[in-house]
């Protein structure tokens, strides 16, 4: 038996739509306009914050990590707290002698200076 083409797109198209007036019957017009400005603020947001941070890896900038930037800070070492912390933090806790924000757990396995580690 073959698969006529038209009448696949045909009921395809009739089954989105039907999927298409109950998800606006229960999300109300309200709720659908809100999801779709959520969706694509998410991908405008998504998007910068991706060029960001590859702009960062081609030019060598390794990705923050909080418990790491928090060890760096408590310790005293802004110089590696530059580059484990984002901008903002490092600025008023690291420069300016701001109180770390996120606590580290004493039984922390984490090495902090992973991001200084370098493949062989």
């Amino acid at each position: 038996m073959a698969v006529n083409a038209e009448k696949f797109l045909v009921y395809g198209g009739v089954g989105l739509a039907l999927a298409a007036i109950v998800y606006v019957a229960l999300r109300g017009f309200g709720g659908v306009a809100k999801d779709a400005t959520r969706a694509a603020t998410d991908v405008v947001i998504g998007a910068a914050s991706g060029v960001v941070v590859g702009v960062g890896e081609a030019v060598g900038i390794p990705e923050t990590n909080d418990n790491a930037c928090s060890l760096a800070l408590r310790e005293g070492r802004t110089w590696d707290a530059s580059f484990l912390c984002p901008a903002g933090r490092w600025i008023r806790e690291g420069v300016f002698g701001g109180t770390p924000q996120v606590s580290i757990p004493e039984n922390n396995n984490e090495n902090p200076y992973q991001a200084f580690i370098v493949a062989p």
